[in-house]
């Protein structure tokens, strides 16, 4: 057997693993967490382009499930580390596009395009995870 197929294997035995264990969010109808979950992205896609402090305040939910269902953060960031990649790529054209200053702090000046990219980064990975 192949070292690849092996390591899927893995993988997907590690996340068997997982949903058997006896925490609390294993233990609500799959249903239910479908439709808090899509709520939550709804919410999410839902905040300006420029609200860094909403998409902030939008970490509780996944810190909670992480927390109550004693999921290993590092290893879900590493699975989706090619798509965090790729989202925060994507997010640095807002970069060159969007120049229109928004504030001025002393002399430093930040521009919609940081903003853009900071919010659109974070959304991205509260979205994925």
């Amino acid at each position: 057997m192949s070292r690849k197929i092996f390591e899927a294997f893995t993988q997907l035995n590690s996340m068997e693993e997982l949903s058997n264990r006896k925490e609390w969010p294993n233990g609500v109808h799959c249903l239910a967490k479908l439709m808090v979950t899509l709520v939550y992205l709804a919410i999410l896609m839902s905040f300006h382009k420029y609200d860094v402090i909403g998409a902030v305040g939008m970490i509780l939910y996944p810190s909670v499930l992480f927390v109550a269902g004693d999921l290993p953060v590092c290893k879900s960031i590493y699975r989706l580390r090619f798509l965090i990649l790729f989202i925060i790529l994507m997010g640095t054209a807002n970069l060159f596009f969007d120049r229109t200053i928004i504030t001025v702090t002393e002399n430093i000046s930040i521009t919609g395009g940081t903003l853009s990219l900071i919010t659109l980064s974070m959304k991205g990975i509260l979205a994925l995870s």
